[in-house]
């Protein structure tokens, strides 16, 4: 493929993973809106494209650390020891996560 800057008038998307160029289509990762509304697109190759189970992983992770986050800050402005606990266990949940995160 010929690249736009070489005035082909076609893109050549690169894994973000290999750096090779795309030869099929794989996964695209839309990352969060800037300000101004722009998004951050990333191209994977097919060998580096998520699987269900990888999004499935990632999503409990991340609901993970929102919890995680919510119980320290009743915690950090809460006496009560309810609130430590849910701490406890929000960072078992976070720790156990993170782990099957990295064993992917």
């Amino acid at each position: 493929m010929a690249d736009v800057a070489d005035g082909g008038g076609m893109i050549s998307p690169v894994c973000m993973v290999c750096e090779q160029e795309l030869t099929e289509s794989g996964g695209i990762l839309l990352g969060p809106p800037e300000a101004d509304g722009r998004v951050q697109k990333t191209h994977l190759c097919a060998a580096h494209a998520p699987t269900a189970a990888d999004l499935v992983q990632f999503a409990a992770f991340t609901a993970a650390r929102h919890t995680l986050t919510a119980a320290r800050a009743r915690a950090s402005n809460s006496p009560d020891p309810a609130a430590r606990t849910a701490q406890s266990r929000a960072w078992v949940d976070y720790r156990g996560a993170l782990s099957a995160l990295g064993a992917r």
